[in-house]
């Protein structure tokens, strides 16, 4: 959202056209998700300058975490997302089911929210420190062409 980390720092500036942050969450992942962030550059202004405002951010949240406001907003964000999405029976039955085949035991789903709630700055910290790492990045810089 608009009072997210990056959106505030680069949006909210005027040094990006836009930012967005996503997370290709998916529950019961045995491995690691993927954690994407999206920038538009204004017109004429160099990709390179937002990039490194990114890591600048993910370092700040690698060495100090976030604070308890910070933590409570994404928390509340993703309770929001699973109860609105819970109105509908498509997405009901669907997270039923795949609980059923990925953990054995679709009553796991009742869970999800006391999960979220659950997160900790610490938990966090630990999960930046070990993922948010110069080794674990891929950057795509999409210019735009010239006319042909």
């Amino acid at each position: 959202g608009e009072s997210a980390r990056l959106s505030r720092r680069l949006v909210k500036s005027g040094r990006a056209a836009a930012a967005r942050t996503e997370v290709g969450f998916s529950f019961l992942n045995r491995d690691p998700s993927l954690f994407t962030v999206q920038l538009v550059a204004h017109p004429g202004d160099e990709p390179d300058t937002l990039e490194s405002e990114v890591w600048q951010e993910f370092d700040a949240v690698r060495e100090h975490g976030i604070d308890e406001q910070e933590l409570h907003r994404g928390i509340k964000q993703l309770v929001a997302s699973f109860v609105m999405q819970a109105q509908n029976n498509f997405y009901r039955g669907l997270q039923v089911g795949l609980f059923q085949v990925r953990a054995n035991d679709w009553r796991r789903v009742n869970a999800l929210v006391s999960g979220y709630r659950a997160v900790t700055r610490d938990d966090v910290l630990r999960v930046a420190r070990a993922y948010l790492t110069p080794d674990n990045r891929n950057v795509v810089t999409v210019r735009p062409g010239e006319a042909s």
